[in-house]
């Protein structure tokens, strides 16, 4: 199963589907939370195919987040998503290796 079977299961209402968005969103947040208490940063950008399915994931992720932050750190960061969409990731492997 990938990524984009989940999000199609999701998107028709797989309850299984939209639990693992859940849990996955609420690992996101938890882990950004800890990025933003290592390093403070000002912009978090996401990207990767897995972020088409949109709130089903954001929503629990932004949750978590809140949740685990410090809330003035939390206030400072803003959350951004790639325009490169679910490509990003081929792109920057593509850049890096014409580079090299």
């Amino acid at each position: 199963m990938t990524a984009r079977h989940v999000s199609a299961a999701a998107a028709s209402g797989d309850a299984f589907a939209l639990r693992l968005l859940r849990e996955a969103g609420e690992a996101l947040g938890a882990g950004l939370a800890g990025i933003v208490h290592a390093a403070n940063p000002e912009l978090i950008v996401l990207g990767g195919g897995t972020l088409g399915v949109g709130e089903p994931l954001l929503a629990p992720m932004r949750e978590s987040f809140a949740a685990r932050c410090i809330p003035s750190m939390a206030q400072l960061v803003r959350f951004a998503t790639t325009e490169l969409g679910g490509d990003a990731g081929a792109i920057g492997a593509a850049l890096l290796a014409a580079e090299a």
